[in-house]
């Protein structure tokens, strides 16, 4: 791009378009969805984890 047409663009550093960038990534950003299995094995594993160092029950999560 020419010294004018950056200057159209509103003459943002590499720093600001980064981070513009990475602001559009983190918003359309969705996470993978995971199997019913995959689920239970994860708290199962978390479950088993949490009962070796004491703690008899896990805290809810949010999203279940």
């Amino acid at each position: 791009d020419t010294l004018e047409a950056w200057e159209k663009k509103g003459s943002k550093s590499t720093w600001e378009r980064a981070q513009d960038r990475v602001n559009s990534l983190l918003q359309q950003y969705q996470p993978p969805t995971l199997s019913e299995e995959i689920k239970n094995e994860l708290r199962d594993l978390t479950s088993n984890a949490a009962n070796k160092v004491g703690m008899e029950k896990l805290p809810e999560l949010p999203f279940e």
